[in-house]
């Protein structure tokens, strides 16, 4: 992260431990020029404040990386016999402080310093610096509910609850260093600074791009699911249900084939855009779990397809590997959420209206309403094939879950799921450590050794073996 500004440690050094492969190494000009540029006038601020979202768009982070992480780390997904070498190490979970396929903390940290320097802008608070600076707070809320989910226990494991990660509010500085804080502490500054946002926001943007007051809202929802808050996930969560009009709509189930192709689509509250121009090219998704992406080689397994009714319109979205694509002794499935079309520039969903619905309906069971999670559960199974529920207790949450597995299937939801649910990982196929325990160090990513080398304040998670 830019805690420590990798351009500062020996370059030998950062080959050895990061192998080959992607070029790590990149500045984008708004790095350099960002903290110069945000206080001359509303104009280059502008420039700074759209450096943001280049940079979660990497494909280090929700470009790939972060969404594959959440589908492979998870009973869901698993890499193909036959690969490009990309994602082994995370697929049979052999990961270590010194050896890793992916490392979004420092591309995450990376967004929260050019969000930092939009927010310290000594320009005029007029409306559109006040819409700006709403956006930057609401991607520091989001890199850290997704840093502190990565590289941090759950809340509900109870396990390690000061080994949090960095919150710091001033401008990038490569002699500063910052400490973790608590996991209680990260959720509060999550809170704190999506209602900060919620604040400064002056409308909802035309553009799905861009994040506004709804991504907040369901970040607050998810937020507060995550931390068992159940009564403000549900109030959030109704909050961005009342919003479906003609900006939003949740998506039907005619609709639902063609909906992840659909720029700036009724049913997406934020996307990360490209085009053929700035696309990330085979590095996209699509290039690893496309049927005809230069990589090829993430499938699904069978026992994830097997659950989803004849009747579901989600059973759609997959291609079985029938050419055995991947060499695998148990083929799996391609999804189709994803296209290389136009030189991989699709657009890329990180939070859709659905997820409300779904949030709603899991807080309504902890609230002790289970008939009328029941009764939502079905009405919105209703809109993606012909089959019902009866279930109770525990039985129904497990449905509930199961509900949010099959919808968000390949958009890397279901590791955090069951992080926060304190579910074991069970992978049934395609797999070598094939059952994890919800306890197991594995549910935590290790911090880049680098990290921890070169910040005396930095701690390694304590089941990891590097000490300072």
């Amino acid at each position: 992260m830019k805690i420590i500004n990798k351009i500062l440690i020996n370059l030998s050094f950062l080959f050895a431990i990061i192998g080959c492969g992607d070029d790590r190494l990149d500045i984008n000009p708004t790095d350099r020029v960002g903290i110069n540029s945000a206080n001359k006038n509303e104009s280059t601020l502008e420039s700074v404040k759209n450096g943001i979202y280049y940079k979660l768009a990497n494909d280090e982070v929700f470009g790939r990386d972060v969404i594959v992480a959440g589908d492979l780390l998870s009973d869901d997904s698993f890499v193909s016999v036959k690969n490009s070498n990309r994602f082994t190490t995370l697929n049979i979970m052999d990961y270590s402080e010194s050896s890793n396929d992916i490392y979004p903390i420092d591309y995450l940290y990376d967004a929260y310093n050019q969000a930092n320097v939009v927010i310290n802008t000594t320009l005029p608070e007029t409306s559109n610096v006040k819409q700006m600076k709403a956006e930057a707070y609401a991607a520091k809320a989001l890199v850290l509910f997704y840093a502190v989910n990565l590289y941090s226990p759950s809340i509900a494991s109870g396990l390690y609850q000061d080994y949090g990660v960095p919150i710091y509010s001033t401008n990038y500085d490569p002699n500063l260093k910052y400490p973790r804080s608590t996991i209680a502490e990260v959720y509060d500054e999550i809170e704190r600074n999506s209602l900060q946002a919620l604040s400064l926001f002056q409308n909802e943007p035309s553009s799905k791009q861009f994040l506004g007051p709804t991504a907040v809202k369901l970040l607050l929802s998810r937020s507060y699911l995550f931390q068992q808050k159940w009564q403000k996930a549900y109030n959030y969560a109704v909050e961005v249900e009342n919003m479906s009009g003609s900006l939003f709509q949740f998506v039907n189930k005619a609709d639902y084939p063609t909906y992840f192709y659909t720029n700036n689509a009724p049913e997406t509250v934020f996307e990360l855009g490209y085009s053929q121009n700035n696309s990330p090219q085979i590095n996209h998704i699509a290039g690893v779990y496309a049927i005809d992406g230069a990589y090829k080689q993430n499938e699904f397994r069978q026992s994830l397809y097997d659950i989803y009714d004849a009747s579901d319109i989600r059973k759609t979205m997959y291609v079985y590997d029938s050419k055995n694509i991947g060499n695998n002794i148990i083929k799996g499935y391609f999804t189709k959420k994803y296209t290389i079309a136009n030189e991989y520039s699709q657009s890329i969903k990180i939070f859709r209206m659905t997820e409300a619905k779904l949030n709603k309906i899991e807080a309504l069971y902890h609230l002790g309403n289970e008939s009328q999670a029941l009764a939502e559960l079905n009405a919105f199974v209703a809109t993606r094939g012909i089959y019902t529920y009866s279930s109770t207790g525990t039985q129904l949450l497990n449905d509930i879950l199961k509900e949010r597995r099959l919808e968000f299937a390949a958009e890397g939801y279901r590791f955090f799921d069951l992080k926060r649910n304190m579910l074991p990982i069970n992978k049934v196929t395609n797999c070598s450590a094939c059952t994890v325990l919800p306890t197991d160090k594995k549910f935590v990513l290790p911090m880049p050794q680098w990290e921890i080398i070169n910040n005396p304040k930095m701690e390694q998670y304590p089941e990891y073996k590097y000490k300072k």
